[in-house]
């Protein structure tokens, strides 16, 4: 999502990044739950999109310069 801003006198655009990882309803239990699969990949899926972000605010700010 972006949104157009005014910071400091300035047009400025933000831009929001997300992710969502949603637990499933047990059946049987009706309790919510993630399966296996993707509470093994949680971690990695942490340190992607971090990297993602990094790489994002590396370019916006190369670009100003």
């Amino acid at each position: 999502m972006c949104q157009a801003a005014i910071e400091d006198g300035n047009a400025v655009t933000r831009l929001y990044f997300g992710t969502g990882i949603v637990p499933v309803i047990d059946s049987k239990t009706g309790r919510q739950r993630m399966s296996l699969f993707f509470r093994a990949l949680l971690p990695l899926h942490k340190f992607y999109a971090r990297a993602l972000l990094r790489a994002a605010r590396s370019r916006l700010a190369s670009r100003r310069s």
